[in-house]
């Protein structure tokens, strides 16, 4: 069984590993995992939760069961940052005053050393008691550092450095615990976005009922203003709806009956009934949450590598410490007071969490950032990855186009006029069922719509296999179909044949319209290329991506046509789903493939490439399992801005782990030398702890495939 548990006051990423070390030793428990990012505890196993709690609280950390939309919100998180300030503003408080007596009256003076006392016992009381536990079971962690460093300048009389350490630990910490919940916030946001409560329709009268209580099948009612409760499809009723949350479109989108909506977005300015298709647990954010916390419990390689060297980074410098401490006044007569002090300076030193925190805190803004633009990306590991891709290769039909015929361009030769002619061609199509039919019925819709102009009556509709349909129009014998249907009937004059010509020049589809002997309408169909197509190759072009490949199961004409107006470096048609899946393979080799595509017969290359990126709006569902990113608007431009987020996150990592390391080894190579004090080695340390978790909330501004 799996269980996840929300874990509060996880604010250190060392501490996040530690206490995920000791869930897995209980017994009952078959795997644990800790998402510092998320502050989640993922437990498979049959452990009780009055076992967790304990050892949650052993290590002054609280365990909630994951909630549910009922019970989302709480005042809880604004509370407990009022109380995290309040510590620090009174341990100020204690700390001015015993400084100043201490001036007044000296350092060693009892006047001045209960005030320091107090400031110690205020604003680290919490931090002190986790510090002597952790001791208790040798595990020398920050608390545990931070313990031995107080007590030793006590012992020693600096009491004024000892409370000066712990304020500065303290606001620190409230620094700290400020900065990780921004990281967290934007998932946190993305489920908080759903009501808590819905009105429904029950025997024949609406309710006020609690989200989690809806099943499909039943009726919301959503007023202007208001957020949708579930997903499902609208019944009565029409509006526009802001659906940012979900698909990251900024403009409204246009909702009537039969449309689909989204939980969590907001109906702007019409009443609706919407039928609910799935359960609250089920629904588009619901899942998007789930993936967005998944992918952070994914470690990228280099979380991992940094994971490892800190476990071995903490006992090395305290055994240094320790040496400090004690060999020169054994060895060679020093200052007992002068090296115990330069060696608690160095277990100041010695707290790895700048250098445990610099990647995950980068990792969940930078997935947090994605989802709110609707780029769902699956693991946190992907984004180094991106962040090398060398080839980027996309499937046409679906993902370059639109994926359907349209009605690009007409041209009109006389007959009926063109109003009549479009009447005509909407009565004979629109039943007809073919792709090229399904077009023109569009088309004829769109244009006589504005007209108010009724279809005309039609009879005696006879298909001619390969050729078109013959059909009777208010008595008048018409043919629509392909030129060989024509040319069977008759000469086809030169103005028509000169059109026909320049349509297959342009790779159209040519389907003629006219009486046989007459030709009124010559028609140029093509499945048309999707508007921030050309953008989204200038976008990769820009990004530095070497090789821009488009393959596809097209005939090579098309494609070789698509492939110059778009300006892509290679083109490979006429394959069948192994053959897209061996020229990935091939790909691969000279550097990561990430791999654009929407249908069925994709998601083997997809799942094949280093980095899959499936349609999630027109894609298929198979191709949306199989790849390692999904875009929630198809937006193809968010295929350059993920290279680009995956750059600026290793950049990030990389510029957080060298100042964590740069900032340690000055410290370090100072102490022993007596040219760092305790409390500056608390700012380094702590200062570097907030300087790598600020610099990585920045991935959280850029937006992503905007």
């Amino acid at each position: 069984m799996k269980t996840v548990y929300r874990i509060g006051g996880l604010d250190c990423a060392g501490c996040a590993a530690k206490f995920e070390q000791r869930v897995n030793a209980l017994p009952g428990v078959v795997r644990a995992h800790v998402d510092f990012a998320a502050a989640t505890l993922t437990v498979e196993g049959t452990a009780s939760i009055e076992d967790l709690a304990r050892v949650a609280a052993s290590d002054g950390l609280r365990l909630n069961p994951q909630q549910t939309n009922g019970d989302r919100r709480s005042d809880r998180p604004r509370a407990a940052g009022v109380r995290v300030w309040l510590r620090p503003a009174v341990a100020a408080m204690f700390l001015a005053v015993g400084w100043t007596l201490g001036e007044w009256r000296g350092e060693s003076s009892a006047a001045a050393a209960i005030p320091l006392a107090l400031a110690i016992a205020v604003g680290g009381g919490a931090m002190l008691a986790r510090g002597v536990r952790s001791l208790m079971r040798l595990r020398f962690n920050m608390n545990a550092l931070m313990t031995m460093a107080v007590a030793g300048a006590a012992a020693i009389g600096e009491w004024r450095e000892g409370a000066t350490i712990v304020l500065l630990f303290s606001a620190a910490e409230a620094l700290e615990s400020w900065s990780v919940r921004s990281a967290r916030r934007s998932v946190r946001e993305l489920a908080e976005s759903l009501p808590a409560e819905a009105t429904v329709v029950r025997d024949g009268a609406t309710v006020r009922v609690p989200v989690d209580d809806l099943r499909p099948g039943d009726i919301a009612v959503v007023k202007p203003g208001e957020k949708i409760p579930v997903d499902g499809v609208v019944r009565s009723g029409a509006s526009t709806v802001l659906q940012a949350a979900v698909t990251g479109e900024s403009a409204p989108a246009p909702k009537s009956p039969g449309d689909s909506v989204y939980a969590g977005t907001v109906n702007l300015d019409g009443r609706l009934e919407i039928e609910a298709t799935k359960r609250p647990d089920e629904s588009v954010v619901a899942g998007i949450v789930r993936l967005v916390e998944r992918a952070q419990a994914d470690k990228p390689p280099v979380q991992t590598l940094i994971e490892s060297f800190a476990t071995v980074y903490t006992p090395v410098v305290v055994a240094t410490s320790a040496l400090v401490a004690f060999v020169p006044p054994i060895a060679f007569g020093g200052l007992w007071t002068e090296w115990l002090y330069r060696g608690l300076v160095l277990l100041v030193v010695a707290c790895p969490c700048a250098l445990v925190l610099s990647t995950p805190v980068a990792v969940v803004s930078a997935l947090g950032r994605a989802a709110r633009d609707g780029v769902f990306i699956k693991a946190g590991k992907h984004l180094e990855t991106l962040a090398r891709v060398r080839t980027v290769v996309f499937d046409k039909t679906g993902t370059l186009t639109q994926g359907y015929p349209e009605v690009v361009e007409w041209a009109h030769f006389g007959g009926p006029d063109a109003e009549t002619c479009w009447r005509i061609l909407e009565s004979i199509e629109r039943d007809a069922g073919h792709p090229l039919a399904d077009a023109i019925a569009r088309k004829a819709a769109e244009y006589i719509a504005p007209l108010s102009a009724a279809p005309l009556h039609v009879e005696q509709v006879t298909s001619v296999p390969g050729r078109g349909v013959v059909a009777v129009a208010d008595g008048v014998r018409c043919l629509v179909g392909h030129v060989r249907l024509f040319e069977e009937n008759g000469p086809i004059p030169d103005d028509v044949r000169a059109r026909i010509d320049r349509f297959e020049r342009e790779k159209m589809s040519v389907v003629l319209f006219g009486d046989g002997q007459n030709v009124w309408m010559a028609l140029g169909i093509s499945d048309r290329v999707r508007p921030e197509s050309h953008r989204a190759i200038e976008e990769l072009r820009k990004a530095g991506v070497g090789r821009i490949a488009v393959l596809t199961g097209d005939n090579r004409q098309a494609a070789l046509s698509l492939a110059r107006s778009l300006g892509v470096d290679d083109v490979r048609a006429e394959l069948l789903p192994a053959d897209k899946l061996r020229l990935v393979g091939e790909w691969r080799a000279d550097g990561p493939v990430m791999m654009v595509g929407d249908g069925v017969n994709d998601a083997p290359a997809l799942a094949s490439a280093d980095i899959g990126v499936a349609m999630g709006r027109g894609g298929a569902d198979l191709a949306a399992e199989a790849a390692d990113i999904v875009l929630a608007d198809d937006d193809l431009t968010a295929a350059a801005a993920l290279v680009r987020l995956g750059r600026r996150t290793v950049r990030v990592i990389r510029q957080n782990v060298a100042l964590a390391l740069g900032l340690k080894a000055a410290a370090f190579a100072l102490a022993p030398f007596g040219r760092l004090t305790m409390w500056l080695a608390v700012v380094a340390d702590m200062g570097a702890t907030l300087l790598v978790t600020l610099n990585a909330l920045r991935l959280a501004r850029a937006p992503v495939g905007r």
